[in-house]
């Protein structure tokens, strides 16, 4: 049985990548749930409207404004937290 052996700075280079990996998930996967919460507020808000009460969510989307720019860490993690819609 073998081990493959690392030197410290490529053990810190793989960390770093795994890291950067998981974060990207991460954020596809918060992307994806902010596109099921706006699916089901314009669903709510349908159903609503179908039953003449006030609709509920008049804009969807406007509490899922906020984002990551400012963060500290925004830099090193800023190629895998696009905001694009989820791969």
């Amino acid at each position: 049985m073998s081990e493959e052996m690392y030197d410290d700075q490529t053990l810190e280079w793989i960390m770093d990548e795994q890291r950067k990996e998981l974060v990207g998930q991460i954020w596809q996967y918060a992307l994806t749930l902010e596109e099921y919460v706006i699916h089901l507020r314009n669903q709510v808000n349908a159903l609503s409207e179908s039953q003449h009460l006030r609709i509920p969510f008049p804009e969807p989307a406007s509490d899922f404004a906020i984002r990551f720019y400012d963060h500290p860490a925004y830099s090193q993690f800023s190629e895998v937290m696009e905001d694009e819609k989820p791969e």
